[in-house]
């Protein structure tokens, strides 16, 4: 059986999914000059 889940890696393409809100305000923050620092535990997708 195949993960549906890629681990060690950055997620992209089809491995990055549900994420339009927060897309959204990403790159509405990044295109109005506002800065944006990102929390969370380690290992909950910051880096994809």
């Amino acid at each position: 059986m195949e993960l549906p889940f890629i681990f060690g890696k950055l997620a992209h393409g089809k491995m990055f999914t549900n994420q339009e809100k927060e897309i959204e305000i990403l790159l509405n923050n990044f295109r109005y000059g506002i800065n944006t620092i990102l929390i969370s535990p380690k290992r909950w997708r910051k880096s994809s």
